[in-house]
C-alpha cells in the first residue's frame, strides 16, 4: 500500500531517515506545486505518495530544473 501523506507528513518521514536532513517543508512544497511529483487531491488536502517523492529527490532533480510557480496578479500583455 502507497505511504499517502501531506507535505509535513512526507518530511517527517525522511526525517526519520535522516535527522540531519537539509530538505525542508518549502521544498517539498515546491515539488507538489510545480507538477514534477503526482498528487491526489482530498477535500483541502494535497497528498502525495511519500516513496515516490523521496524516489525523485533522489534521482539527482536540482532545484534549478523545478519550474517556478507564479502566484498572485501578474501582468496581462494585450
Amino acid at each position: 500500500m502507497k505511504r499517502m501523506r501531506i507535505a509535513p507528513g512526507v518530511l517527517a518521514i525522511i526525517k526519520e531517515t535522516d535527522p540531519d536532513t537539509k530538505i525542508t517543508l518549502h521544498f517539498i512544497r515546491r515539488l507538489i506545486k510545480s507538477g514534477n511529483v503526482p498528487v491526489v487531491r482530498v477535500g483541502r488536502k494535497v497528498l502525495v505518495d511519500a516513496d515516490m517523492l523521496i524516489d525523485y529527490i533522489t534521482s539527482g532533480n536540482t532545484v534549478e530544473e523545478i519550474e517556478p510557480v507564479v502566484q498572485g496578479i501578474r501582468k496581462v500583455k494585450v
